[in-house]
């Protein structure tokens, strides 16, 4: 599913910057918590994750190689130590690093990428909020880098593209080109795509 998201995130970036683009994203990466971290109520909240850097592969003529070419880079990324490591240090080095130099690292770490891609599985059921039930779910980050952020919730996906007009040209059609990479998917893999998701790929012809 992860790789399905990057895939299509990938396709308006490219689209929207231009097609001499060239991308790397940090993927916040969390790893699995012991059971006595999530049934104490002072930690349950808490995850363990590091960013790690990845390359958005961009230009494919065809959607499906570049589907392939996601998972190529995803596949990669899990099979390395490369989200242990960045804990490890992040957690055991850093808090004895000066504020200063761990804000410059911060910095040009985050110069150094186009933006920042987060997918969050969230309930799978409606959930209670004051007493009503909840029609979504939005993640909303604001950061120094563009950042999209997905979340799933009762069956259906919620997303967010949260950027500076003035850092990235066309803003506005991220969103519906975003829309059209899951047309082309779906038509290229025969599967049906929802009507919302058509309607609002197809603004792109108005």
């Amino acid at each position: 599913r992860q790789d399905v998201h990057l895939e299509v995130t990938s396709c308006p970036v490219y689209k929207a910057k231009g097609n001499d683009t060239k991308c790397r994203s940090l993927l916040p990466a969390a790893i699995p918590r012991s059971p006595d971290t999530l049934t104490d109520k002072t930690r349950a909240m808490c995850n363990q994750w590091g960013f790690v850097s990845a390359e958005f592969p961009l230009g494919y003529d065809d959607i499906l190689d570049q589907l392939q070419a996601v998972k190529k880079t995803m596949d990669r990324l899990k099979a390395s130590p490369n989200a242990a490591v960045q804990i490890a240090i992040q957690n055991n080095i850093a808090p004895f690093l000066p504020m200063d130099f761990l804000r410059q690292t911060v910095y040009d770490g985050l110069w150094r990428h186009s933006l920042i891609f987060s997918n969050v599985p969230g309930p799978p059921e409606p959930c209670l909020f004051a007493g009503k039930q909840a029609t979504g779910l939005e993640m909303l980050f604001p950061n120094l880098i563009p950042q999209i952020g997905l979340i799933s919730y009762g069956g259906n996906m919620f997303g967010n593209i949260v950027v500076d007009p003035t850092s990235m040209p066309n803003p506005e059609l991220i969103s519906p080109l975003f829309s059209r990479a899951f047309q082309r998917l779906a038509k290229r893999l025969g599967v049906e795509c929802p009507p919302s998701v058509e309607q609002h790929a197809n603004t792109l012809n108005q």
